[in-house]
């Protein structure tokens, strides 16, 4: 079954995957060995561990992969700023707020894989109203 690899994804489902691919990214050494799997290549770690995640729902993994991927651009060109902390158990990690996840899990993707900047970000404002305050949320 063949799908829309930019379709949305649940939100409750997304964030699971996001979770799962950050930490397999961040692991010194991969968990699951691969032929075609680069010693320590990060996004290779989480897309096997995504991919792995998802076994039941395989027609899903692209839709999520492209949503972290360019949710990952976002982070690691400093785009999300006040929407991302130092996780206060950890100093070592950060969190990102669960509105950047629910808005990277629906909002339409470019045609060239990425999230429309602007839009994007006042979109996690709207959506950043359904939930506690950022102090409030625990990691």
């Amino acid at each position: 079954m063949s799908t829309d690899s930019r379709q949305p994804v649940a939100p409750e489902l997304f964030g699971r995957m996001v979770g799962i691919a950050i930490k397999a990214g961040q692991q010194r050494t991969p968990s699951v060995k691969s032929e075609l799997e680069p010693p320590g290549d990060p996004y290779m770690q989480a897309a096997i561990a995504v991919r792995d995640a998802l076994k039941d729902q395989p027609e899903i993994f692209d839709a999520v992969m492209n949503r972290f991927t360019a949710l990952m651009d976002l982070f690691n060109n400093q785009r999300l700023g006040q929407w991302v902390r130092i996780n206060p158990r950890n100093p070592k990690s950060q969190d990102i707020h669960p509105a950047v996840i629910h808005a990277a899990s629906q909002f339409k993707l470019k045609a060239n894989g990425r999230f429309p900047i602007e839009r994007f970000l006042q979109s996690v404002i709207e959506l950043a109203e359904q939930y506690p305050a950022w102090s409030e949320i625990e990691t």
